[in-house]
């Protein structure tokens, strides 16, 4: 998927930047993460990118791939914000969405339990009353299993979270608290599928990766990869981790369990990519907010991120706030930042009145545990960030 990239070069001495690349050490010596990648831009201008540790020994006496600007991270839900409600808000610009639409105008088959008045802005903003989780793989180990879903292709599978969320009952009424569901963007992953009448992943392909010249980033289709039709690089793809249900090492095969047996791509997970091609797509984003580019209509993009169309201070359309990811005593936040974080972890910033982003991508351990280790690092790390990019403003 991704081709080989040259290794980062460390900045300059003087670059006010440096000491980033030894926060990322750091994580590295707690046994937080492998490996990891980051990489800052200033009005679309790379100022700093670094990169530490490795992917790991193929075989004894076998040198280690070490991290660079080309290595493929699963980035788990940054999927849900960079890919998934990037297509909504890409289709609310174009008119074949609207945020004030009905879900189950799109969405056969939802509409019972009293879940009828939702809205696609309600589900976006976590605002719908779904149910914040659902335990799919017990259920599908039952009804398919894990055999069957492999070779599948993920066909079963797909259907029957589609299914459990039209069958679902609400756990609160729409519009009233907002709760962060995975739900949701399995949804919103089915209903953009009925919308463009092709898979999420080519979808995602035909609007957003093509058309911005995105090549290392992209869903990887798991029968494909069984088939032998797709092959994984193990010097490009860093692993995720050792996975006690599937057996085995995940490299090039999703971490989240519920999209692995959809057989690689949902709305909440799925997604592969380097470092170098999410920046990318978090600058142009914020071009778009400035008008400076039409993939996204200025005013769609300012909703979304913005506090009063329906998100709160924590959780915008299809968003997190950045309060909580860098720092909740941080004075600075300004009303539209944003940013998104996964459980392999992985992280984005996104500071659009200064124009600054930050993408943090790692293979971290155990991604199925506790986040309390990486998050308490993460509130450090891009709290130090925060404190950087304003000496370099001046």
């Amino acid at each position: 998927m991704a081709e080989p990239a040259p290794q980062i070069t460390d900045p300059a001495p003087d670059s006010p930047f440096r000491e980033l690349g030894d926060l990322l050490q750091v994580g590295i010596e707690q046994e937080l993460f492998p490996c990891a990648v980051c990489e800052l831009r200033h009005k679309g201008e790379l100022v700093w990118s670094g990169a530490r540790g490795d992917l790991g020994k193929l075989e004894e006496g076998e040198p280690a791939a070490e991290a660079s600007e080309g290595t493929v991270f699963d980035i788990d839900r940054l999927c849900s914000s960079l890919v998934t409600t990037t297509l909504v808000m890409h289709f609310v610009s174009q008119g074949r969405l609207r945020l004030d639409d009905l879900v189950a105008r799109h969405v056969h088959g939802f509409g019972v339990h009293g879940k009828s008045p939702i809205s696609l802005r309600q589900v976006l903003a976590h605002s719908a009353g779904l149910p914040a989780t659902y335990s799919f793989r017990e259920e599908l180990e039952k009804t398919h299993g894990v055999a069957s879903l492999a070779m599948s292709g993920g066909r079963g599978a797909t259907q029957h979270v589609a299914n459990v969320i039209n069958r679902s009952k609400l756990r609160a009424k729409p519009g009233s608290s907002q709760q962060k569901s995975d739900l949701s963007f399995f949804l919103l992953g089915h209903l953009l599928e009925t919308v463009t009448g092709m898979s999420l992943s080519k979808a995602a392909e035909k609007y957003i990766f093509a058309p911005l010249g995105l090549r290392a980033i992209g869903y990887i289709n798991l029968q494909q990869l069984r088939r032998g039709h797709v092959s994984i690089d193990p010097t490009l793809v860093a692993p995720t981790g050792e996975c006690d249900w599937r057996l085995r090492m995940m490299q090039g095969e999703v971490f989240d369990e519920t999209t692995w047996m959809m057989g690689g791509h949902s709305g909440v997970a799925g997604v592969f990519s380097t470092s170098r091609d999410v920046s990318f797509l978090c600058h142009l984003l914020i071009e778009c907010f400035y008008g400076r580019s039409d993939f996204i209509s200025q005013e769609v993009l300012s909703e979304f991120w913005g506090i009063s169309s329906g998100g709160s201070e924590e959780l915008r359309l299809g968003w997190d706030g950045a309060r909580e990811l860098v720092g909740s005593k941080r004075e600075t936040v300004l009303p539209y930042e944003v940013s998104a974080v996964g459980r392999t972890g992985c992280a984005v910033w996104l500071r659009p009145e200064k124009e600054w982003t930050v993408t943090f991508l790692s293979n971290r351990f155990d991604p199925a545990s506790s986040m309390k280790k990486m998050n308490a690092y993460w509130l450090k790390f891009f709290e130090r960030t925060g404190e950087l990019m304003e000496q370099a403003a001046g």
